[in-house]
């Protein structure tokens, strides 16, 4: 499905709202007054009394015309409700960059036993979004901008407002699904999404938690017509959690048929084949016809080696424009585009191979009741060589090798489509298998003095070795092997990379004796530097904590540290590994025994100590053993978590 008809569905879909709809939220507005909303218990900045989203569409002959509502009531709580609820942000684009037209708003402020006061909204400006406005404002491009009038603590403030587009389109010719997110920063008693498509058929699914978890809310639901949550709670602000899998969501069909039609899994299956447009000439394969592509890949012997070559032809074109890999790596058409094209390949050349559809462990999990490509976040394909032995070959990431599967998508359920060597497909749900591949980042760093020592200055030459390993070098690999390629430029950008490593960085000369090293296993770089610091007569005493080298993100605020209420991911974390030597003649260590500690649980361990021989030197290490946990272990990760900051954060005194 090209960017156009994903356009053209989304639109249709969005469009499915009556006039009778959109009259209901402005007479709503008109006849509103104060409520006096009683939110103590929530403690929240302000009370999103309702939140509400008309789509009405108007069909033409030729064209489809789309009118968006959105009535909010909102009540202020503090003064930091009242900074950021001062103002109203209307949208001036869609999400696909297509210019909205502005209908009308009105606006005013309720106040509890006074009359309304109201605002004049023929005073828009237009202008960039502030970094404080509320989630539901975040939006692209420029927005028009109104301050709302006269607004104090305990105020009510109530607007409404419609904008519209208009779409050329073949009616026979759309059908799309999408999801809407149920996302309040604040204590939400109502959020409603309205439909009614004139002309057009909705289905909505019922919402989801994806954690399998219920939150404290109310669950309304109309066929094809509203759906709604009411006393919606705000996500809570915990680590590790990860937001979208707390929230809860529908998916909705708008159909221009009088029937909707439900898709099923073995048709997603049987449609999955490209387009004879798509194999004439195609920039997945770097401008060469399929014919050129099939006639270079039949001449290579060996399943493993054939695919090899598949797989270096659909990374060129991204390895050539790197900067468009970040749009890339999770776009679920881009990948769809690039899968319909293998199948098609190796069709021809009678090799079976497999599609395994996959949704990141950071977002959600597979809906097996809605059939659709869009709730995926990619596509990776694997295949058996002659001796039977399975190889996974990722679709998004350049400089890639086989098997490497990104972490978010390792040990995650998938949708496969299986296609034999005559290109006959079968589907069904397995696992993407978890590699084991043990993810390191080690950092060693040796610490002597420099020859050019002052009285008042303590100069120090520092040596740092990085290593990264396993799923934590598959993540970075793309960035390092383009760093490489650019031959050039190599050292100055490995300079840049190394800014992000270095703690100091801003207290140190420049970095230099830059060396570098990959394999198949990993990637290691060393560097050197020179930090200074200032002595003066009565300093005898030095302190190079392992925090003046080592980034300490194991901080946990007061706040973090309660009773937790959501599940925890630690997805993104991987083992680490830390060594410091030091050796400076004329400094004598001041023994530390806090750097010596041994803790296991069951979620992670941690080693640490200290020795003496050939100078000093300390070392740490921490072993995650989980990918998850429950509120109940909460209290086992923050041991971890205090352990990690107190040995980084230790004094480690040396004396002249």
């Amino acid at each position: 499905m090209n960017k156009a008809c994903t356009t053209i569905l989304f639109l249709i879909l969005t469009v499915s709202l009556s006039g009778q709809l959109n009259n209901e939220a402005w007479e709503n507005y008109e006849k509103s007054v104060y409520e006096d909303v009683n939110d103590s218990q929530h403690q929240s900045d302000v009370t999103i009394i309702f939140d509400r989203l008309y789509y009405t569409t108007i069909s033409h002959k030729e064209s489809m015309e789309l009118l968006t509502t959105v009535h909010r009531k909102i009540k202020i709580n503090s003064l930091y409700g009242l900074e950021q609820f001062n103002k109203l942000y209307i949208p001036t684009l869609n999400e696909f960059d297509r210019k909205l037209e502005f209908v009308d708003c009105k606006a005013k402020t309720l106040k509890k036993g006074k009359p309304a006061v109201i605002t004049d909204t023929s005073t828009f400006v237009t202008t960039t979004l502030p970094a404080n406005a509320p989630t539901f404002y975040k939006m692209k491009g420029n927005v028009k901008m109104l301050a709302l009038n006269d607004i104090n603590i305990g105020d009510e403030i109530e607007y409404v407002y419609s904008i519209k587009f208009f779409f050329n389109y073949a009616p026979e010719n759309y059908y799309r699904t999408e999801r809407i997110l149920f996302k309040d920063d604040h204590f939400c008693l109502e959020r409603s999404v309205y439909f009614d498509a004139q002309g057009f058929n909705v289905r909505i699914w019922p919402y989801n938690f994806p954690d399998g978890r219920d939150r404290n809310a109310d669950f309304s639901y109309k066929t094809g017509k509203k759906v709604g949550l009411s006393r919606l709670e705000a996500a809570p602000d915990e680590l590790y959690s990860i937001t979208s899998l707390n929230e809860p969501f529908i998916y909705y069909i708008i159909d221009n048929s009088m029937v909707v039609k439900e898709d099923t899994w073995e048709d997603f299956a049987q449609n999955f084949k490209p387009h004879r447009s798509e194999t004439k000439k195609n920039s997945i394969f770097n401008g060469e016809k399929l014919v050129e592509t099939l006639r270079d890949i039949g001449k290579i012997s060996g399943i493993k080696n054939k695919y090899q070559a598949i797989l270096e032809k659909i990374n060129k074109p991204i390895e050539d424009h790197f900067d468009l890999y970040h749009e890339v790596r999770n776009d679920v058409d881009v990948a769809w585009s690039y899968a319909k094209i293998i199948s098609k390949t190796v069709k021809s050349l009678n090799l079976p191979i497999d599609f395994h559809f996959v949704v990141s462990k950071h977002r959600d999990v597979i809906d097996k009741t809605y059939v659709s490509l869009y709730q995926f976040d990619n596509i990776i394909t694997s295949f058996q060589d002659e001796e039977g032995t399975t190889y996974y070959m990722p679709l998004l990431e350049p400089y890639s090798s086989f098997n490497d599967v990104r972490s978010e998508f390792q040990g995650t359920e998938c949708f496969t489509i299986s296609q034999d060597a005559t290109g006959k497909r079968s589907f069904s749900f397995n696992k993407i298998p978890d590699f084991n591949n043990e993810s390191f980042y080690s950092k060693e760093i040796t610490i002597t003095l420099a020859r050019d020592t002052k009285p008042d200055t303590l100069s120090l030459s520092v040596t740092e070795t990085l290593k990264y390993t396993g799923d934590v070098f598959t993540d970075i690999k793309p960035l390092i092997a383009q760093i490489i390629k650019d031959s050039a430029n190599t050292i100055d950008n490995f300079k840049r990379f190394i800014n992000r490593q270095v703690v100091q960085y801003d207290n140190i000369d420049s970095v230099y004796n830059i060396n570098y090293h990959q394999d198949k296993n990993g990637f290691d770089i060393s560097y050197c530097y020179e930090l200074h610091e200032k002595l003066s007569e009565q300093n005898k005493i030095i302190n190079l904590k392992p925090s003046k080298f080592i980034d300490n993100p194991y901080y946990t605020p007061f706040h973090l540290r309660k009773n937790r209420i959501s599940r925890g991911y630690l997805y993104d974390e991987y083992h680490v590994e830390y060594r410091i030597n030091i050796n400076l003649n004329g400094y004598q260590w001041m023994e530390n025994n806090l750097l010596q500690q041994e803790y296991s649980n069951p979620f992670g361990k941690i080693t640490s100590g200290y020795s003496t021989e050939n100078g000093v030197s300390t070392y740490f290490k921490m072993e995650l053993l989980q990918e998850q946990f429950e509120p109940s272990g909460w209290n086992d990760i923050l041991k971890l978590r205090d352990l990690a900051f107190n040995y980084l954060d230790a004094n480690f005194y040396l004396k002249k």
